[in-house]
């Protein structure tokens, strides 16, 4: 349970720190500064230095959070398939496909033996 706790809160951490460049940007004002001369228009120097921050900033924000993951014990994997079958539909899966194929194999059996006709023809 209190691994879980952890992981949780992990992906929280890694949201608010990656969210913290624009937070701190809004709360102290510093989208009216003109450090660059706004070349885009007035006030938008916080923008450009915005994108070349997180240009770095999010992925050093993904590597703490992969390397806390792993910390804790916590290997995430993409599962590429749909949603797997209950215990009950997956067992009565098996038994049709099991069923399916003993019959095949009794026809084909069936198939190779002579017909008991054939024997009373021949004697």
């Amino acid at each position: 349970m209190m691994r879980r706790v952890a992981i949780v809160a992990v992906t929280v951490l890694a949201l608010v720190v990656a969210a913290l460049p624009v937070v701190l940007t809004l709360v102290l004002g510093w989208y009216r500064t003109d450090v660059l001369g706004s070349t885009f228009g007035e006030g938008s120097d916080i923008y450009v230095i915005l994108v070349l921050l997180y240009a770095v900033w999010l992925p050093g924000t993904m590597f703490g959070m992969v390397y806390l993951y792993d910390r804790l014990g916590y290997h995430y994997q993409v599962h590429d398939r749909g949603v797997r079958a209950s215990r009950r539909e997956d067992r009565r899966q098996r038994a049709g496909r099991a069923y399916v194929e003993t019959q095949g194999e009794a026809r084909a059996a069936a198939e190779r033996r002579p017909a008991p006709d054939d024997e009373h023809k021949k004697a």
